[in-house]
């Protein structure tokens, strides 16, 4: 199956306002079988209770697939979730890399700067010469 494209939203059971929503589309599935699909919980805390997944798959080809499932979280369950899924990944930090690519460039500037200077002394010492 190619193009993908899953569609998931969960609310509160026996209620209509959507706590959670994903959708992610360009994706791939070989045919008669099955992969986890995890929702990223992003900033949103859920607590225990009883909620319903709704999930619609469509494919190429005018497939679509609809899924409804109840499930039940417990505060147990939502700590465990959140250390094995929703754990950030570490944010790289650049700030070595600037400092030392501001050094390496500082220290170009006054190698130029140094060597105009000399070059400029010697044209000035030249001139002396050549005017007596």
């Amino acid at each position: 199956m190619s193009n993908l494209k899953v569609k998931t939203k969960i609310t509160k059971q026996g209620e209509s306002k959507t706590i959670l929503s994903n959708e992610k589309s360009s994706m791939a599935m070989a045919p008669n079988s099955n992969f986890n699909y995890a929702i990223p919980w992003g900033d949103k805390q859920l607590k225990a209770g009883t909620y319903t997944l709704t999930l619609d798959a469509y494919a190429q080809g005018g497939y679509h697939w609809h899924f409804v499932k109840d499930f039940k979280l417990t505060q147990k369950k939502i700590g465990q979730l959140q250390n094995k899924f929703n754990t950030p990944a570490p944010k790289k930090n650049y700030f070595w890399w600037f400092v030392a690519g501001g050094a390496i460039i500082i220290l170009l500037l006054l190698i130029i700067i140094y060597l105009l200077l000399k070059n400029k002394k010697r044209d000035d010492d030249d001139d002396k010469v050549s005017k007596d």
